[in-house]
Order: structure tokens, then sequence, then C-alpha cells
């Protein structure tokens, strides 16, 4: 009788090693990751690892919420939080809803019914930075990127030519044609009345007004119910305490480096 074979995937964290480093363990937080959200592909597994590695040298990590790099392209691999990838609202695993495409250029919105719930919160806009890559940016106006709204609102929304910043007590937002228009957008409040927003090559735009009294989860691809949707494609978002412009620049740097890797950068 032939011996019986069984092929599976292994579940213990030796199985992640870095060729690539010689045969070295990856960061652990990579591992954990890379296991729950059952990811194989060799080069996918780098540029977890090394996204987890350079967010640490840039002494970013321990302020990450939550963050989301969408790989594996499906809504199984994409859901989970590399920060604390746990099936659980309260690890900020992701919740999706309505018409998402995922592939293996991220997670893509319908315009229509799409949106991602976070479960973090959005602390009335206070102590929160946040970021996305948009690996296609939607025509039009009004494409939202993620955000929170109530009374006030918190979040970004993008076209084609210019982003549209929301940090304040009223739905206005402030809106910055770049130099030139990137894929990498971000926003951090450094006080009640202070913060700024990142977008092309670096630019940085520091506004003060008040803040928004906002008290809702933050949501991709939507602002909290309103009717404003998205249509973007995204292959990355972070949520975090606030960030310093320097700490923001970090960022930008790990993640074009990770998009890159995986040959969907922009």
């Amino acid at each position: 009788m032939s011996p019986k074979i069984s092929i599976g995937l292994a579940t213990d964290k030796s199985y992640y090693k870095s060729t690539a480093q010689g045969g070295g363990s990856f960061d652990p937080d990579a591992t954990a990751f890379l296991t729950a959200a059952g990811i194989t592909d060799s080069t996918q597994q780098s540029a977890v690892n090394q996204l987890v590695l350079d967010m640490k040298t840039a002494n970013i990590w321990s302020k990450m919420l939550a963050v989301y790099p969408f790989v594996g392209g499906t809504a199984t691999s994409h859901k989970w939080n590399l920060v604390n990838p746990i099936d659980s609202n309260a690890a900020y695993r992701l919740i999706f809803s309505g018409g998402w495409i995922h592939n293996s250029l991220g997670i893509e919105m319908n315009g229509g019914n799409t949106q991602a719930e976070t479960y973090v919160t959005s602390n009335n806009g206070n102590d929160r930075a946040l970021s996305a890559y948009l690996t296609q940016r939607a025509s039009g106006s009004q494409h939202v990127v993620m955000g929170a709204y109530n009374s006030g609102m918190l979040g970004i929304r993008s076209e084609v030519t210019r982003d549209l910043f929301h940090n304040n007590s009223g739905t206005s937002p402030k809106a910055v044609t770049p130099s030139s228009v990137e894929p990498f957008v971000g926003l951090s409040r450094i006080a009640s009345n202070d913060w700024f927003a990142q977008n092309g090559n670096n630019e940085f735009n520091n506004y003060t007004d008040a803040s928004p009294s906002v008290t809702r989860t933050l949501k991709i691809g939507n602002f909290n119910g309103t009717s404003w949707r998205g249509d973007h494609q995204l292959g990355f978002v972070h949520i975090s305490t606030t960030l310093t412009q320097s700490e923001m620049t970090d960022l930008r740097t790990a993640v074009i480096a990770f998009q890159t890797t995986l040959g969907r950068n922009v």
C-alpha cells in the first residue's frame, strides 16, 4: 500500500522564514499577521515583514492602532489588522459590506454601497492620524477614502487632481492641490486646534480650526452612513495616535517601499 501524503498549510510560526535574510526568522508581529491571513506568497511575506521592520525602525509602530496592508487578494486576507491580527471588533479587524472588489491591488470601492468598519473610535478627532495609499484614484468629486461624521467630520476624500481633508467642527474640507499628485495621503492632529495634511511630493499643509465633534467609529469608503461614498482602490490604510510631520514622512517612505516590493506602486 502506498503511504498517505498529507499536504497542508503550516500553522506554526517556524513556517515563515526569510531566505532573503539568510534563513532568519521573520519579525514576530509580521509572523502573527501572515499566519492569521494565510499569506503564503514569499514576496508578500517579505513585503509585510519589511513594512513592520521599517515602522519599528522609525519608532512609529507603537503608535499604530490599526494597519491594513491588503495583501492576499481576498476579503478574508484583507480584513486583518497587522498590529493585532485577532478576529474581533476589539482587535479592529475589518467588516466589509457592499460590493467590494478584492484583488492583488487591494480593495476597490463601488461608489454606491461599499464600506468597511474598522471599529476604531475617532476619539472626537483628538490624538488621531490617518493615512491611505490609493492604487487607483477615481474621477469626479466627493470620493471618500475614510473617515467619520457626526456634527463635525474627520476624514479624507480624494479626487484626480486634489485631496480634501476634514478635521473640523463643520463639514467644509480643506482642499489641497499638490504640485504633483501621488497615491499616499494622510492627516494628523497635533493639538485641539492644530493639524496638518500630507499629500503630493511630501507636501505638508498646516491648519488651525476647531476640533470636530466626532464620536463614531472610522469607516473606509464612507463617512458613517452619509451619502458620500468612495470609488477608489486602496493598497494600504492606517489609523494611529498623532504622528508628527517627520513621522508621517517615515510612514510614507515605508508604505511606498512596501507597495514597490508588491509591484503595485503608482
